[in-house]
């Protein structure tokens, strides 16, 4: 078991539209492993099981251990909620 950090594009948007020193946050500034598109935020419920395909982006390090098949996955349960990490003091503002 590893931790993942998944974050959704509607916090992030959410973030920027706030204004303020959040207008200007970039992706990977929260520390998210993964960044989903088309979920929302509220759709990941503590239990529940989410399969990432191949015809996702998944990192080198993912498919340089072993998975070389077209159709190459990953399942993560989700276990706890994000928490705020220390990357958020790393913020340029």
């Amino acid at each position: 078991d590893r931790a993942v950090s998944i974050l959704t594009m509607d916090v992030i948007d959410a973030l920027r539209a706030g204004g303020g020193p959040f207008a200007k946050i970039e992706l990977g500034d929260l520390g998210e492993n993964i960044l989903i598109e088309n979920m929302r935020y509220d759709d990941f419920q503590v239990g529940s099981r989410y399969r990432i395909s191949s015809s996702a982006t998944i990192g080198e390090d993912v498919i340089g251990n072993g998975c070389r098949d077209d159709d190459c996955a990953v399942v993560l349960e989700i276990s706890e909620p994000i928490v705020p990490c220390a990357n958020l003091c790393k913020l340029c503002f």
